[in-house]
């Protein structure tokens, strides 16, 4: 059977053939089918200008495809422990996207870059670039956390946050430099300086505000001159050993003894109390009530002014002459400031210290010896800086 060459230009539609064999292979079946080949085996080669419908697998080794290509379902390259380099080239030149097999690592060379819209979850990420994060970090979950370190240009240091210490750790020669007014502690900005806090080094214990008290002995104190305690009295004991310096309160009638304090400025302003240290002239176990008030004057206030509504306090006789006793603490004392309103900076504050003797409920018999009061109050400040 003689063969006859058919070329493109003897056909004018589709070329049916409906047997025989092309190359010693079966081409068609019984019935004619234009274009359409059980098998088509070429050794040599193959063009096919239209278009080609091939529902079986098609083993290629080379190809060179010139247009789009319409992928519908999964592609694989290469098989599991063999694989291929992927390359995907861009528009600028050198920037290309490639899966090296031998390395396997997909690598962006050139201006090649990544862009993720959605979340990206990563085992492990070895980034030798620079990386622009616009958007929220987190490290880990709520009770699980990772460590994050910062290494800096020195060996050996680095910024650390340890989470199963729960704290930021420096390591090496890595600071933490903050901008004074920066730091928050409480939300309260941390104004000091680092000069004024290196004068702390070895100062030992720093003093802190919050309650203070001042010591005023009977020497310090005055009879009124209406209704006053004695005059300041000099009792001994025994020869060369302590003598009573006191102010004595008889147990007929209220009387009287007067001071005066200027607060330091870390004062607050606010009220005070008071505990009285006395030794009774008897051993008389009655109840001996004393009190305190005070007057805060500022420049130029007139010192004829009523003192502040007293407080008062009651303390048993110990029952043993020349004993030292206290007083409890006494509740609030708020003093007075000439023409209402409270105590200011730098003002004198007046004091008046009584016996109520003419109270019913005072019933120690004996003279109530005062050796001195203790004024507590209350700083907001460390210094009178």
């Amino acid at each position: 059977m003689a063969l006859t060459k058919v070329t493109k230009e003897l056909l004018d539609g589709d070329l049916a053939i409906s047997g025989g064999t092309v190359d010693n292979s079966v081409i068609g079946g019984s019935t004619a089918a234009a274009g359409s080949f059980t098998t088509l085996s070429a050794s040599s080669n193959l063009d096919i200008e239209g278009n080609a419908d091939i529902n079986g697998t098609t083993n290629l080794d080379e190809v060179d495809i010139d247009g789009s290509v319409q992928i519908d379902a999964t592609v694989t390259i290469g098989v599991d422990d063999t694989g291929y380099d992927v390359k995907f080239f861009g528009d600028t030149a050198s920037a290309y996207m490639l899966w090296d097999t031998s390395a396997d690592d997909l690598i962006l060379a050139g201006a090649a870059g990544l862009d993720v819209d959605g979340a990206t979850n990563l085992d492990n990420v070895d980034i030798d670039g620079t990386v622009q994060i616009d958007g929220a970090t987190t490290f880990g979950v709520d009770d699980t956390g990772v460590d994050v370190k910062f290494f800096g240009a020195t060996s050996g240091a680095y910024l650390l946050w340890d989470e199963s210490a729960d704290k930021l750790l420096t390591a090496g020669g890595a600071v933490v430099d903050i901008v004074k007014d920066k730091l928050l502690i409480g939300g309260t900005a941390v104004t000091t300086t680092a000069a004024e806090l290196n004068k702390l080094s070895g100062a030992g214990t720093l003093k802190q505000a919050g309650k203070e008290t001042i010591w005023i002995p009977a020497a310090a104190m005055y009879p009124t001159t209406t209704n006053g305690c004695s005059d300041l009295e000099q009792v001994e004991t025994t020869a060369q050993r302590p003598e009573l310096k006191c102010l004595d309160f008889d147990a007929s009638s209220a009387e009287y003894a007067q001071f005066s304090v200027a607060f330091p400025k870390s004062w607050n302003l606010g009220t005070i109390t008071f505990q009285a240290f006395w030794s009774p002239s008897n051993t008389n176990t009655g109840n001996a009530i004393v009190g305190l008030q005070g007057l805060a004057c500022s420049e130029g206030d007139l010192a004829d002014t009523a003192f502040g509504t007293a407080v008062e306090v009651t303390d048993a006789g110990i029952g043993t002459v020349e004993d030292v006793q206290m007083t409890a603490e006494s509740g609030a004392v708020t003093i007075a400031a000439v023409g209402g309103g409270s105590p200011a900076d730098d003002d004198i504050c007046f004091f008046q210290f009584y016996r109520d003797a003419a109270d019913g409920s005072d019933t120690f018999t004996g003279d109530l010896r005062l050796l001195g009061i203790k004024l507590f109050f209350t700083t907001d400040a460390a210094n009178d800086a």
